[in-house]
């Protein structure tokens, strides 16, 4: 059995895929995102050692503000936040 993270080789193995069994909306948008070759590229050329976004709290504790790199841009055109 494939695992989630692993790449199906053969789609239309229904082996192959069969953690897709209970996926929801949000499931499939993630996973046809993942297995698209451009997202991948563009994940791929991202600087992974630098650190990941700064977060800050604030005085209520509750809420949290998210400060985008410059590099969290390219992830927008996808949909996303960072590439994470």
């Amino acid at each position: 059995m494939k695992q989630k993270n692993d790449l199906c080789i053969n789609w239309r193995d229904p082996a192959c895929c069969d953690y897709t069994d209970h996926f929801n909306r949000q499931d499939w948008a993630w996973e046809y995102l993942r297995i698209n070759p451009e997202y991948r590229k563009e994940y791929n050329s991202q600087d992974k050692k630098s650190p990941a976004n700064n977060h800050k709290n604030t005085s209520r504790g509750d809420i949290r503000i998210i400060h985008q790199k410059p590099s969290d841009l390219k992830a927008g055109e996808w949909g996303l936040l960072n590439f994470r």
